[in-house]
């Protein structure tokens, strides 16, 4: 598969936005011709982890991946514990 040149030359973020609290939110970016992840801390405020690497980063695109529904914890579903 070829890239169109356009694509390339753009700074793309993937977020996974995990619990806000868990540590468990994931930035991934490319720098030329490199890919790095940054992880969130835990018991630290997700969205404000997010809010500052965004500005640092400074990227042309931004893709999230967020829940859509509540982990089986919070639905007291047997089995579930993160």
């Amino acid at each position: 598969m070829t890239l169109p040149d356009t694509i390339l030359k753009q700074r793309i973020v993937g977020i996974n936005y995990g619990f806000k609290y868990s540590g468990t939110t994931v930035i991934c970016y490319n720098t030329f011709h490199e890919v790095r992840f940054i992880v969130s801390s835990k018991n630290s405020d997700a969205d404000s982890f997010i809010m500052n690497e965004i500005l640092n980063i400074d990227p042309d695109l931004v893709l999230i991946d967020a829940p859509l529904s509540l982990p089986g914890v919070y639905n007291h579903i047997n089995g579930y514990g993160d």
